[in-house]
């Protein structure tokens, strides 16, 4: 029910700078997650089930989310 697993993909993070910089945003951010104790750059957190849409998307870490450690773009904003 809680288990989430956290992407990365550098076509993804490409996209999603590319909106926020037509949007005016000139520091896009993407969000943050813990593994190991080193912090790593996430693009996306899919539920159970779900692979990403981005092939080049490389799994992070998966898990209970309540256990974790995370901060979403807009917690780092």
């Amino acid at each position: 029910m809680y288990t989430r697993t956290f992407v990365f993909s550098r076509t993804q993070r490409d996209e999603i700078f590319e909106i926020e910089k037509k949007a005016g945003n000139q520091t896009p951010k993407l969000g943050q997650v813990i593994v190991n104790g080193v912090p790593k750059q996430y693009t996306e957190i899919l539920p159970p089930g779900r692979e990403s849409r981005y092939s080049d998307a490389r799994t992070l870490i998966k898990g209970d989310m309540r256990k974790i450690k995370f901060k979403t773009r807009e917690d780092l904003e």
